[in-house]
């Protein structure tokens, strides 16, 4: 499987999903795995296809590949200690606004809040999306899709890892976001 594209300058582009499954053959990280060493042999990988690749374009990649496996262990942690909080990942805040993971009477507020300071005070209270949330699951109903540990690295479950925050959008009260 190719892990990198070139664009119509001649350009390589890492395939970020492809590269990190193909590269640990789906595999989860292991309790002897470091970060550094993960992201050393997925770099290596990625150069041994393609020597142009440059540093800049793996270093994007990084901060992806990062994500996904706190995302993963974090995901397999909650189930296998019956933890009542999750992690999500969340996109950036041009694709998706945090606040929206509350319910409507709180969003409402938030949104109601956001405009009394713009228009007393011409500031827009609109801050970038941190990369994770944490949810206390008390008193959310979770979809089966959720309890379902995560077992090796593929496009499913990293999109899976990705779009997991979606389940919670207008069902979080105040105390459900840590």
């Amino acid at each position: 499987m190719a892990i990198v594209n070139y664009d119509s300058q001649g350009k390589p582009q890492i395939k970020r999903i492809e590269a990190f499954c193909s590269v640990r053959n789906g595999q989860i990280p292991n309790i002897n795995e470091t970060f550094r060493g993960i992201l050393d042999s997925l770099d290596n990988a990625v150069k041994a296809e393609c020597p142009g690749v440059t540093q800049g374009a793996l270093s994007n990649c990084h901060g992806d590949w990062y994500e996904w496996i706190i995302a993963c262990v974090a995901w397999n942690f909650r189930l296998t200690s019956n933890k009542s909080s999750m992690a999500l990942l969340l996109p950036n805040i041009s694709r998706f606004d945090v606040a929206s993971l509350y319910t409507s009477n709180l969003y409402e507020h938030i949104n109601d809040l956001r405009q009394k300071v713009l228009d007393t005070a011409g500031v827009q209270l609109i801050t970038s999306n941190p990369d994770f949330v944490v949810i206390n699951l008390d008193g959310i109903q979770l979809d089966d899709s959720l309890n379902t540990p995560i077992t090796e690295f593929t496009e499913g479950t990293i999109n899976k890892l990705q779009e997991s925050y979606r389940h919670f959008i207008r069902k979080c009260l105040f105390n459900n976001i840590v």
